[in-house]
This record gives C-alpha cells, sequence and structure tokens, in this order.
C-alpha cells in the first residue's frame, strides 16, 4: 500500500482485538486507479484460510468477520513518530461492520495457502458454509514458504546427537545457529512424529547408524532433558492453511482421506494434555489461534513458562521444560531472539534458494479467492506478484539463509530472468536471483487454470529445465 501513498501511512489497532487493523494515507499523485483524495485498507490479520473463504461470499459470512469502523477512526489517540513511513496509532474496539455503518460488502484480497476445496474435508474443518469454493475464482500470486521449528533445547540435543554419532558437519558445535550447522530430519521422520498415534517418544529419534545409533537423551546431560519425554506439537487450529499446507506435503492429506493418519486438530485452541511421565509418553498437540501463539508455545516449553498455560495432568506446566515442535511461515524470529530455531527438511534449509533448485518443498502457492474488483486491491496483488518486490520483503535470517516469498514462472507477466534472450511473457526457469528471486516449479495444471497441493511441484509448460544435480553445501 506504501507504494500508493504519499507521506505517512497511519496503521490503526486496538488493544482490545489486535487482530483488526486499518491503513489510513493520502493518496500517491501517481496512482491513478483511483480518485479519492485518501486510501483505506482494512485488514484481518487473525483467524485462519477459512475465514478468508468466508468473506469471499459477503452476505451474512462477511458480516461475521470484525473491523474497525470507519466513523471510529477519528476517535483513535495520537499516533506514535512513523517508522519507515508507518505511524501506528491506537484505535476503538473492533466491532462488526453492519448495514447502517459502512454496509455488508464482500471483501477483496483474500488469501489462503491451499486451494479453498481442502477446507471442505474433515481434517481441514469441513467447513460446510463455504458455498462458494467449487466456482470461486482462485488465482495463485507469490510462493510463500513454510518451516518445521524447534525449540532451541531440542535443537540442541538435536545437534549433540549428529555429534555424537559423528554426522555433524565438521566446525559445528552444540548450539551453532548457522545454516551449514542446522540439525535436519527426514520428510519421512517429520510425518512419523506429527501423524496420529505412531511416534510418541522423543528418545526414539535418533541419529547415525546402527553401532553409532545416538538418541537425543543419550548424548544431553541430565539437567538438560526434559522431565517428560512426550512429543509436544505446537500447531495451527483446523481450518488453517498452514496446516492444511503440512498435511498434504507430509501425510498425503486428505488427497487420500480414507487411509490419513494425519492428527485431527480441533477447530478451535484448545491445549493438549500430556500424560504423567510415569505412564507411557504421547503426543500431545496444542491447537493454537495465530503465529504468535505458535511462538508463545515453543518459547513457553522451552523457558518452563506457563505461556499461554500449556498443560501437563490438567496443570500449567512447572515441572520442568518440554522439547516441542511447530509449524511456522519462515519469515518469522529473523533475529534469532525467540528460543526456537529452524531445522532443515531432507538436510536441506528453508533458503529460497532451495525451493528455487527444487531442494525445498514446504511452500504454498499463496492465491487469492474471489475476484478482485476494486481498484487498490488490484494495485496490491500486481504489486506482490512482481519478483522485484518481493526481494524487498524477504527476510535475511540470522542463520544465514535469506528467505520468505517468491514470484511464480507460472506468472507470465514477470517471467524469471535468464541469461539468454528471452521474449516477454514466455515460461523460463532460471537460477536463484535474489534481487528477483522467482520459484520456477508449480502445483498448477499443465494449462495453469488450477492448484492442487497434493501435486508433486513441477515445472510448467513451456519451461526451459533446469539441470537435475546441484552440489549440496
Amino acid at each position: 500500500m506504501k507504494l500508493n501513498c504519499a507521506g505517512t501511512v497511519y496503521r490503526y489497532s486496538n488493544n482490545a482485538d489486535g487482530e483488526s487493523v486499518a491503513y489510513l494515507c493520502e493518496r500517491a499523485p501517481s496512482f491513478t486507479g483511483v480518485t479519492q483524495q485518501y486510501l483505506l485498507l482494512h485488514k484481518r490479520e487473525g483467524g485462519d484460510a477459512g475465514n478468508a473463504i468466508r468473506a469471499v461470499q459477503g452476505g451474512a459470512q462477511a458480516n461475521a468477520h470484525v473491523f474497525i469502523k470507519n466513523s471510529t477512526l477519528a476517535n483513535a489517540n495520537s499516533c506514535a513518530t512513523p517508522v519507515n513511513s508507518i505511524a501506528n496509532c491506537s484505535a476503538p474496539v473492533a466491532t462488526p461492520i453492519t448495514a447502517s455503518d459502512d454496509g455488508v460488502r464482500r471483501s477483496e484480497a483474500n488469501f489462503s495457502d491451499v486451494e479453498p476445496t481442502q477446507f471442505l474435508q474433515p481434517l481441514n474443518a469441513a467447513l460446510a458454509d463455504l458455498n462458494v469454493v467449487t466456482h470461486v475464482t482462485v488465482t495463485p500470486v507469490v510462493t510463500h514458504i513454510y518451516g518445521v521449528a524447534v525449540n532451541t533445547r531440542l535443537r540442541n540435543a538435536m545437534q549433540s546427537a549428529q555429534a555424537a554419532a559423528g554426522s555433524l558437519l565438521l566446525g559445528c558445535s552444540v548450539g551453532d545457529d548457522s545454516e551449514r550447522c542446522m540439525p535436519s530430519l527426514t520428510s519421512a521422520q517429520i510425518g512419523s512424529l506429527f501423524v496420529n498415534l505412531r511416534l510418541t517418544d522423543w528418545r526414539n529419534l535418533r541419529y547415525g547408524g546402527t553401532a553409532t545409533s545416538q538418541n537425543l537423551f543419550q548424548t544431553v546431560a541430565t539437567s538438560d532433558q526434559p522431565s517428560n519425554r512426550s512429543i509436544h506439537l505446537c500447531l495451527p487450529v483446523a481450518g488453517s492453511g498452514t496446516l492444511a499446507l503440512f498435511n498434504t506435503q507430509f501425510q498425503n492429506a486428505p488427497c487420500n482421506q480414507t487411509l490419513s493418519e494425519a492428527i485431527q486438530v480441533s477447530t478451535t485452541p484448545a491445549l493438549g494434555i500430556e500424560p504423567p511421565a510415569t505412564t507411557t509418553p504421547a503426543k500431545v498437540t496444542h491447537a493454537l489461534d495465530s503465529t504468535a501463539d505458535i511462538e508463545n508455545c515453543l518459547e513457553g516449553l522451552n523457558n518452563n513458562t506457563a505461556v499461554a498455560n500449556f498443560n501437563t495432568s490438567g496443570n500449567p506446566v512447572t515441572n520442568g521444560f518440554r522439547w516441542a515442535i511447530g509449524l511456522l511461515g519462515i519469515g518469522q524470529n529473523p533475529t534469532g531472539s525467540k528460543p526456537y530455531r529452524f531445522i532443515k527438511i531432507d538436510n536441506a534449509s528453508p533458503s529460497a534458494h532451495n525451493v528455487v533448485e527444487g531442494r525445498y518443498k514446504f511452500w504454498a502457492e499463496l492465491m487469492t479467492i474471489g475476484a478482485v474488483t476494486d481498484p487498490l486491491a488490484q494495485a496490491m496483488v500486481s504489486t506482490i506478484t512482481n519478483p522485484t518486490t518481493l526481494a524487498n520483503l524477504n527476510v535475511a535470517q540470522t542463520w544465514g539463509g535469506t528467505t520468505g516469498l517468491l514470484g511464480l514462472a507460472i506468472n507470465q507477466a514477470a517471467p524469471p530472468t535468464n541469461t539468454a534472450t528471452v521474449a516477454l511473457g514466455t515460461l523460463l526457469n532460471a537460477a536463484y536471483d535474489p534481487a528477483r528471486p522467482v520459484n520456477p516449479y508449480t502445483r498448477a495444471t499443465a494449462n495453469g487454470l488450477s492448484v492442487n497441493h497434493c501435486r508433486i511441484p513441477s515445472l510448467p509448460a513451456g519451461s526451459r529445465a533446469l539441470p537435475v544435480f546441484y552440489p549440496v553445501n
């Protein structure tokens, strides 16, 4: 939105809700899409992809969403000094927009990580009220990279086991945050950790060959071992696009619903209860409503604090820390200030270049749901399809990788760069360019009209194939 504004953008939010925000600015003369002097954008930062799909339908469905009323913005408190041309302002409590205020209207530029039909399945909340998903317009706009995160106590135990088994890279040590020293799990191991029943004891996770195999408890001091070996999972609620994406990529679900053993996560926030340490360890699932809650889950269990009231036998955790693993967008925790770290999957870090090179596959083709007709919404969507813009939004992680977002090769308005002379609009693949990141792979069908995240990523029609082998750092 900043590109379409002249001067400061005022961001209004409120402490009572925190998930509803409004952005207000004066229109830049260069933005000719509208004639009004001021631009106003409402954004709902909470909820899940199912809510975004509901909002497309308008009427009662849109009215169920809570926004800051236009008529109350004039009552906002003073704004802070602008930082990077954005001034944060407090605003009154968000309330449902009604016909007597701003009108009940269908919202635009609603985003989902996976195609809407995924949310009709019980595993992803079985949202029966999504009555338009079979014919709603779906337009892929950008690649969004996700990661598997473990709290730092677990990360350190993984590195310690790797070191004892001789599989930690030369020069790496326990606690090393660098990309090359990230511990790795295979897709099969991650699937085993998150699947229903199956692996329930951290002691069963081992590194090394048969003779030198080391489980996580063998190589760390007693003081660094949790008093309960149960596996804590910090997950989004069912209906979340993040969880739906993970299920398709690691559980093949609900792609094959009848054979799925994926965990059925609650559709509302709910904390798991672990069994006593004297009984058989279990898989403890925490269903959480936001990215911040998942971060709090990893942090609270790492630091032995009752953040979000995580439970053991029905009581807050007071008898020691826990090892925990969760799912997050890869742009989180860029400075490493929070006590969790991302790990490699199949020995590939979640850096953007690994997506481009076909090594890292935990990513979504983020798509708009419903037609986008509003000029400001159209301008915003157009901006985020531009790989050059995405390069400015990407995060340089403390572990050394640059990651977050990439353009799509199926977007013919912005093909990737290449050393060869290219006709504008043709589909090509190129080596990773941090100044113009483009994902050459897609889960869209050959004609590019339908995306299915159950598909294995492939090069789109008309592409120039990339080399098969790449050196692994």
